[in-house]
Order: C-alpha cells, then structure tokens, then sequence
C-alpha cells in the first residue's frame, strides 16, 4: 500500500502510521475544519465498483452506532482507488493487545469482556455483525474502558473474496475465528461471542487456546481440539472461570452463550462474586498484614517476614506489604550480623571471672563455767529446824558461816551473785565455709548440754527439799534472803 504521510484525503491531512495491517493502514491525521486529530482507516486499493457501494452501506451503518464502549465513525470517503474511514483518534494509541503477555487480573479480565459484550449486544440488536474480534480492535483510552472498532470490515473483505487469499490477514485473525467461520458455514452473533470467549482466554492465561505453525493449522484445532483447560495455565483461576470459558468456547453455537447480553450478565456475576470473595480474603490479608507490622515493629523479624509472606503470595500487588516484606528481611539479616559482632566482641574483651570472697567466720558464743553437783554427792547436814542459826541474827555477815573448800571453779551454789561472764575468744581469721558450719554445729552442742545440766540442777533441788535436805548453796541463798534489810 502506497505511503501517504504528508497527503491528504478529502479534508484531511495525513501525518504519521499509526497501525499497519493486511487489508488497511491505520493514520493518524489533523482535520482543519474541526482543529482536531482522527484516525483515517485506509482500505486496499480496489477496482470494483460493487465493492465501493458495499463499502458505503457498511460504512453509514457503522457510523450510526453510538455507544460508548464502540468507536465512533465521524466520516467516509473515496478518493482514487481508495476508500477510508475517519474515525475518533484515541490519544494513547493504545489497544487491547498492547496489555498481553502476561495474566491479567480475573476481575480485571472479565470486566472488560464484559464490556466488549456489551458494544456487541448494541450492534447485533442492529443487525451488524463484527466478525473479527480480536484484542488489537479493541482500542483502550483508559485502563478500564475499551472501545470495540472496525466494525463491518471483515465482512466487506469476505464479501470481495479478499479475506482468505490474504495470508498474513488469516494469521492476525485465524487464532480468533469460531468454527462455523472456518468452515465457511453461516454465522451470526454467536461467532462473535465465541471469538470473545478467546480473548477472556487470553486475558486470564496470557496465551490463546490454539496456536500452530500455519493460520490452517489453527483452523483445524478450533474445529477439532478441544481447547486446553485455562487452569493448566493459570493454577490460580477459579473454576467459575473455567466454566464460562467452557461454555463460551462450544464447538456447536446451540451450546454457547445465545446473546451477548447473556455472556456479559453472567461474566458481570462472576466477577461480582470473585470480588467478594477477594474483600473477605483481603480482610484476612490485612488482619495478617497488622500482625506483621506489629511483630516487625518489636523487633520479631522472623515472624514479621513469615506474616507478610503470605500477604504477597496471597495479593502480590499489595504494595505496602510488599515494602514492610522486605524491611523485614532486611532488618532480621542486620539483627544476625550485629549479634554475631557483639559475641565476637564480648569474647574477645572479657577477663577471666574473679573468685568469690570467703564469708566471714562467725564468733563462738562465749559461755559460763558451771560446776553442778553430782546426784549423788551428798551434802553438809543442816537441819531446817534450828532457830539459832545466822538468820536469826541479821547484823552478823552472811558471807561469815563456815564453807568447805572452794573447789577449783566456782560451782552454781558456792555464793550468790551474777556469774562472770565468759571472755569471747579473740579474733580469727575468716574460715571457709564447712570450718564455719562446724563451729556453728558445736555451739549449738554446748549450749544443749547447758540446759540439760539445769533441768538436772532443778530435779536435784527439788528432791532434796522433799527430804528436808537443802544443799549448802540453796540454804545460802534462803540465809542471803532473810538477812536482807526490810523496809518500816
């Protein structure tokens, strides 16, 4: 096809190539008398009069569709041996098959599907069929806003025996075309859904049902094969999506999907419920997402990057998690090395521990010396009965009656008065520990046999009284005890 940068056609003038194709080139080109930008659609250089008249019939049917998910047609025209379309410019240039290559998004898919159903719902209750739906006329001047264009085309080429000799024009559309089509039976809109049920398989796997070395090929795997099951593709698609493509992609049009406005209902629905199901699952997400802020906030790296690794398998465009993931990893990997670091440090600056002290050696108790006498031992005798005796006489000395001989210590009985007091021995130096429990263990022996010698002490008094004996140091007490001066 001849270059027309830099001509014009009719009233328009021609700029830059925007799409190159088998039976048109698509221009961009400015329109002086409405100072704006269109897109000129140029068609094969033809000689057929019959085919310019179909052409404008095709051409002023397709202006007339006004919805806003089909492109505009603005004008038409002939100039020579070409014939071309104006239609609206999209800014971006971008269509359906620049967003290829990898799975789309489900919701995503089937929303935009649903779309294209739609424009096909409008035109098909206006008797146009589109005939080649395919991802590149499907023009997109937003992410979520497709535009179906080329309306009509495809059935003007088949209608000038056109189509089917043009090799590279199979290949752009064969991977597309229903099995009906193929075969050169009659078609009606059910073709178009089952064209547009390989573009949602495309969409959700990132690859078309049928692909081969040869356009001829590809025919017989839609008339023959049964298309390969999307999950085996895409593991995470939901099996309602399997289901739709199933029904959409039907050998025998009876059992498809009979309108558009049927298809696009039930992929509306479908999405609907996935994207309930994605809420109550993003609700999960962000409840285990908090979690795993929480637990990299105090420092639990490990839990952190557990927590938010199944966030991202579970959304992987869950931006935020994605983020705090790798903060997490990056601060459990900074927590290893700085731990690694301090027990270097600590091993190589640490002296050797120094011995404890010994405790102090506990002072022995410091104890009377006690003589008692003997149970057997016996007594000087003294009847209680004599009147005469020194406590009668008050002003002789009680200190004056006769003592037998002290004994070598000073017994309990030998005199009244306070006992002295044991001197504590002097001091030692610090003893271990079992050296200081033995003294502790001696000290409790001692003062045991002490009261025990008392409790004997006492039974010896006791039972001499009962015989009207009073040993010499008890009957020096009673003496000590009368003599003491009485008060008026």
């Amino acid at each position: 096809m001849t270059n027309l940068i830099d001509t014009r056609l009719g009233q328009y003038h021609i700029t830059e190539i925007i799409r190159r194709g088998g039976m048109s080139m698509v221009y961009k080109a400015y329109q002086d008398s409405l100072d704006r930008f269109v897109a000129v659609k140029v068609l094969s250089s033809h000689r057929d009069p019959q085919f310019a008249a179909r052409f404008k019939r095709e051409a002023r049917a397709i202006a007339a569709l006004q919805h806003h998910n089909i492109l505009p047609v603005y004008d038409f025209g002939e100039q020579g041996d070409l014939l071309f379309l104006v239609l609206q410019y999209v800014e971006n240039g971008t269509s359906l098959a620049d967003m290829l290559g990898q799975p789309m998004r489900p919701g995503t898919a089937l929303r935009l599907t649903s779309h294209v159903l739609d424009a096909l719902d409008y035109a098909h209750k206006r008797g146009v069929i589109h005939r080649d739906i395919k991802p590149a006329n499907v023009l997109m001047p937003s992410p979520s806003w497709p535009m179906l264009a080329d309306f009509g085309i495809a059935k003007l080429m088949n209608d000038n025996q056109q189509r089917l000799t043009l090799a590279n024009q199979i290949i752009g559309t064969a991977a597309y075309m229903a099995p009906e089509q193929a075969t050169g039976r009659a078609i009606d809109a059910r073709t178009d859904l089952y064209a547009a049920g390989v573009v949602l398989y495309e969409l959700v796997t990132g690859r078309v049902p049928f692909d081969s070395d040869t356009p001829m090929a590809v025919l017989t795997k839609h008339v023959y094969d049964p298309p390969p099951p999307a999950s085996s593709l895409n593991p995470d698609l939901s099996p309602m999506i399997e289901a739709l493509l199933d029904r959409a992609l039907a050998k025998e049009p009876a059992a498809r999907f009979q309108t558009a406005a049927e298809m696009s209902a039930e992929l509306s629905r479908t999405a609907t419920l996935l994207d309930q199901q994605q809420q109550q699952s993003r609700s999960r997400m962000t409840g285990l997402y908090e979690v795993g802020l929480e637990a990299f906030q105090q420092g639990r790296y490990d839990e952190a990057v557990e927590r938010l690794g199944k966030v991202v398998a579970f959304d992987p465009d869950y931006e935020d998690a994605h983020e705090l993931l790798d903060a997490a990893r990056d601060a459990r990997e900074r927590a290893k090395l700085e731990a690694k670091q301090h027990i270097e440090q600590l091993n190589q600056a640490s002296p050797a521990p120094a011995a404890a002290p010994a405790p102090d050696k506990p002072k022995p108790v410091g104890l009377a010396t006690i003589r008692l006498p003997r149970i057997d031992e016996p007594t000087p005798a003294q009847p209680v009965a004599q009147p005469a005796q020194p406590v009668a006489q008050p002003a002789q000395p009680v200190a004056q009656p006769a003592q037998p001989a002290a004994p070598a210590t000073r017994p309990l009985d030998d005199r009244p008065g306070p006992l002295p007091a044991a001197q504590p021995d002097p001091p030692t130096a610090p003893a271990q520990p079992a050296a200081r429990g033995r003294g502790v263990l001696v000290a409790w022996l001692i003062a045991g046999a002490v009261i025990a010698a008392l409790v004997i002490a006492l039974v010896v008094l006791l039972r001499d009284r009962g015989a009207g004996r009073v040993p010499a140091g008890a009957q020096i007490v009673v003496q000590a005890a009368a003599a003491r001066p009485r008060g008026p």
